[in-house]
């Protein structure tokens, strides 16, 4: 995440010193689309630590497909009290 926002304030200098709209615009939505994967890769990290605190018990004997499911619909605390269902292993 360190490199993700070492260039978020590369591209806000940038935004900042550069006189062309188009670039501007262009640095702006590269920014936007770096703070979403931020957030997102914070979600994530929230959902591996709950489930790593619960300490799923996984059983080799039950196969790929049932343990999968095990981190499937995992309801997430969330900062403002509310809960989130979230997917450990979401499609690629």
């Amino acid at each position: 995440m360190c490199r993700i926002r070492s260039e978020t304030g590369r591209l806000q200098m940038l935004t900042g010193i550069t006189e062309n709209a188009g670039e501007k615009a262009a640095y702006r939505k590269e920014i936007e689309a770096l703070r979403k994967k931020i957030e997102e890769r914070r979600a994530y990290d929230q959902v591996v630590a709950h489930i790593a605190h619960q300490a799923i018990e996984l059983d080799l004997d039950d196969g790929v497909t049932v343990n999968y499911a095990k981190f499937q619909g995992v309801e997430v605390p969330r900062d403002d009290g509310k809960t989130m269902k979230m997917d450990l292993f979401g499609k690629s």
